[in-house]
Order: C-alpha cells, then sequence, then structure tokens
C-alpha cells in the first residue's frame, strides 16, 4: 500500500506513458546504405526489381535443353557477368559458371562433377538423374519487384544492408538518429586516469553514459562541469539537440541545480520524484521537441534510470517498439529491506530447460557499482511467491 511519502511520487508507470505521449519518432532522412546500420527504417522498403533479376546458374557445369541428355557437343560457354544472350537446343549443351546468365533454352543445369567431358562433347556419369530446373535460379524466385522488403521500424543490421546492396539500393530512409548530450555535474569529480584526491571521486556515470549511448550505435557530446549554477544555466540555455542529460543535482539540496537550471532554460517539468528505489530525485522535461533528464548522481541509480527510462525516450525517438518488460523465473530470490518504494534489482538472465532463468545480484546502496560488471537484465519488484515469477528488462 503507497504511503503518504510514495503517493506524492510519480509512478513508473506514469512516467513510461508520460514519455510515449511526448516523445514520438523523429523524422526520417535519407542516408547512405553503409551509414543505415543500427538506425532504423522511417518508411517501407519495396524491390525495385525482380530478386534474382535474371535466371542463373547455381552450380559451375553445364547447362542442357534436356533432363536425359546424351552425348552432347559444348556449344559455348559463360562466365559470370556475361550480358550477351545465348540459347541453348537439344543435342547441344553450354559450358556454365555459377553465377552466369542462363542460356535461352535451359532446362536443367547439371553440375561439372556429374559430368565427363571428351574434348568438345559431355555426357552424364552413369545413374546421374536430372529433373527440370536444377542448379537454377529463376527471376523473381525469392521476391518479385515491389514486395515488401523491409518494414516501417525495421532495425538496420549488416544483413538488411547486404540485401538492399544486391537489390542496388544505395541509400535508405531512416528516422533521424537524436542528438544526445551529457553534463556531469559535481565539485568532486575527477576525470579517470587523473591522480586520485582524498575527498574525490572519478566520473564514473561520463563513462557510463557513453558506453550506454554508443552501444545504441549513437553518438554523445560530454561535459563535465563542477557545482556551480551560472555554467549549468549556460549549457541548459543553449542545448540544441535532442536528448539533454544531466548527471547529479537532481534533489533538493544547496548545490542541486539541475531543476532550476532547465526551468530558467524553458523547459517544461513534467516529474521530479520518482516512486523507484534506486532513482527517486529523477527530473523528467521537455521543451517542445526537446527532452531532459536530471538524473540522480549515484552511479547505480543512473545506471537503472538510463534503462528503465532514458533506454525508452531513445527508443521512440528512433521509431522501434518500446522495450516490455517479460517474465523471468527467480528461484533464489535474496529479499532485501525496502523503504516503500518499487525496488529494480541489477541481475543475471540465462536459459535453462525452455525457462529464463534470473539471478539477482546484491548491492549495498544506490553508489554501489559492483553488480554491473556481470548484470545483463533488470528485475522490477519482488517474485511472486507460488510462480517465482518477476518482471523483467532483458538488457
Amino acid at each position: 500500500m503507497e504511503n503518504e511519502a510514495t503517493a506524492a511520487m510519480t509512478t513508473i508507470e506514469d512516467l513510461w506513458a508520460e514519455i510515449d505521449s511526448r516523445c514520438p519518432a523523429h523524422e526520417g532522412i535519407k542516408v547512405a546504405l553503409e551509414s543505415a546500420v543500427g538506425k532504423t527504417a522511417s518508411e517501407p522498403v519495396l524491390a525495385p526489381q525482380d530478386y534474382p533479376s535474371f535466371d542463373h546458374s547455381a552450380m559451375d557445369g553445364y547447362a542442357f535443353a534436356e533432363i536425359a541428355p546424351g552425348e552432347c557437343r559444348v556449344a559455348a560457354e559463360i562466365a559470370a557477368g556475361a550480358t550477351s544472350p545465348l540459347s541453348v537446343s537439344a543435342g547441344e549443351c553450354v559450358r556454365i559458371l555459377t553465377g552466369a546468365l542462363l542460356p535461352e533454352g535451359t532446362l536443367c543445369v547439371a553440375r561439372q562433377e556429374e559430368c565427363i567431358r571428351d574434348g568438345p562433347t559431355v555426357r552424364l556419369m552413369s545413374g546421374i538423374k536430372l529433373r527440370k530446373g536444377d542448379n537454377m535460379r529463376l527471376k523473381g524466385g525469392i521476391f518479385p519487384a515491389r514486395a515488401a522488403i523491409l518494414g516501417r521500424g525495421a532495425c538496420i543490421n549488416s544483413g538488411v544492408v547486404a540485401l538492399l546492396a544486391s537489390l542496388g539500393l544505395g541509400r535508405v530512409c531512416v528516422h533521424r538518429p537524436p542528438v544526445i548530450t551529457h553534463i556531469a555535474t559535481g565539485n568532486e569529480l575527477l576525470a579517470p586516469g587523473e591522480q586520485a584526491v582524498p575527498g574525490k571521486i572519478f566520473d564514473s556515470n561520463g563513462a557510463m553514459i557513453a558506453a550506454l549511448v554508443t552501444e545504441r550505435g549513437l553518438e554523445l557530446h560530454r561535459h563535465r562541469i563542477r557545482d556551480i549554477r551560472p555554467a549549468l544555466e549556460r549549457l541548459t540555455a543553449d542545448f540544441a539537440g535532442d536528448l539533454l542529460l544531466i548527471s547529479g543535482g537532481s534533489g533538493t539540496g544547496d548545490h542541486d541545480h539541475s531543476r532550476g537550471s532547465l526551468e530558467r532554460a524553458g523547459f517544461d517539468i513534467h516529474t521530479r520524484r520518482i516512486n523507484s528505489r534506486p532513482g527517486k530525485p529523477l527530473i523528467f522535461g521537455t521543451r517542445g521537441a526537446q527532452v531532459a533528464f536530471g538524473l540522480p548522481g549515484n552511479p547505480l541509480s543512473h545506471w537503472v534510470c538510463f534503462h528503465a527510462f532514458v533506454s525508452r525516450v531513445i527508443t521512440r525517438m528512433l521509431g522501434r517498439p518500446v522495450p516490455v518488460l517479460q517474465h523471468s523465473h527467480c528461484p533464489d530470490w535474496d529479499a532485501q529491506p525496502g523503504d516503500g518504494r518499487r525496488t529494480w534489482t541489477p541481475a543475471c538472465w540465462r536459459v535453462k530447460e525452455g525457462r529464463i532463468l534470473a539471478e539477482p545480484l546484491k548491492w549495498e546502496h544506490s553508489g554501489d557499482l559492483s553488480p554491473l560488471a556481470r548484470a545483463n537484465a533488470l528485475l522490477l519488484d519482488e517474485p511472486d511467491p507460488e510462480t517465482r515469477l518477476i518482471k523483467t528488462f532483458l538488457l
């Protein structure tokens, strides 16, 4: 049951709904095929021609006009890439190489290892039987012109690139990827690689966000600043991208400037706190089509909030289906004392005997990064006491 403190917070589901209502897919842009990997198709792709686009041989061998040829004269040879049309008649054959244009009149192709060549003639080896269409790849045999090859919202991977290239397509329409900026704030922050100093900590959030964004095939603009309000206000006001992430300063302390900076820059704040552990001091705001998050500075909170909320914004901007909570089996639950908020738990998942098994990873506090080195799942709430099923994001 919600207590008075949690009732004043935004629920996880309400924030998801807020994100979905305010973050439409970006407009489509046309890009070179090689640049489309990792992006999302913004419109269906139709085959510009039949595939294959011409009848050709699937093997090195001989093209025959009969399925039971006797000894045949070799009338010609066709290599891959030859464009001059030839024909074949009964009593003769054509030496043909893999991928070469089939001569008119071809009924089947015999593999070269099925044939015996004797000077200008060829005959089949004893016991070899041919059927109509053997070793032939016919025009439109995989799909015809105008067939739907790729649907709107499909992710373009290396296989898609290869297929579209084989159809002669050099460009494709994709949803414009978001321009993302991350600002790490804090007087205590050192860059990884700097000399350790008592009272200072290394900026793990900046490296973490950079890695999470890079994993999605996107680019990140990064800043690291001290807890100086004018510096954050200037960066926030000048922000010209699509998604702004501010690390730290999302609470209500004397040095927490994220909310005020966003409001003074013209962002409407829709969420100030969320019923989430870790991750309560989360800010979500918009300025027109621009989206901003004030993320809790603690690293585990940062990681959880990115996967649970920020990733949803990126997914929607890219025109992809939003992630859905699945159910995994969690037989070895080790409950941690809560504070009334709904709890996220990093976990490892694997498949055993057809079931997804989740192993919760212990964390001591919201600054504990140790479970993240193994985590590939995020669990929400606790397992059902009877079925042992728990809501899960597979990462």
